[in-house]
């Protein structure tokens, strides 16, 4: 027979210790912020992108001497970006 430690309990009636939850939690909580920035850098980085592509696809396409397309579509998406952005912000101080 194994000997039985009076201290332990059996698995079903064993409790998790609270503080390792809080601990967990509290990283979650540090982490995010900078998550939800790097997700903001991105997304801003994308929709520059994605018009700056656009605009150079067009001019190619119209053989123009001059990129308007490109510099058109590129000012287009950093104002979208910056749209978003200011919004995210705006939205992540509002919840705090």
């Amino acid at each position: 027979m194994n000997p039985v430690n009076k201290n332990e309990l059996p698995p079903d009636q064993k409790s998790e210790n609270p503080d390792k939850k809080k601990s967990s939690s509290n990283t979650n909580q540090e982490v995010n912020p900078y998550l939800k920035f790097s997700g903001i850098g991105i997304q801003l980085m994308v929709t520059i992108g994605a018009g700056a592509w656009g605009g150079h696809a067009l001019d190619e396409k119209f053989q123009n001497e001059k990129p308007i397309w490109t510099i058109i579509l590129s000012l287009l998406g950093v104002a979208i970006g910056l749209y978003i952005v200011i919004r995210a912000v705006t939205k992540m101080t509002n919840d705090e």
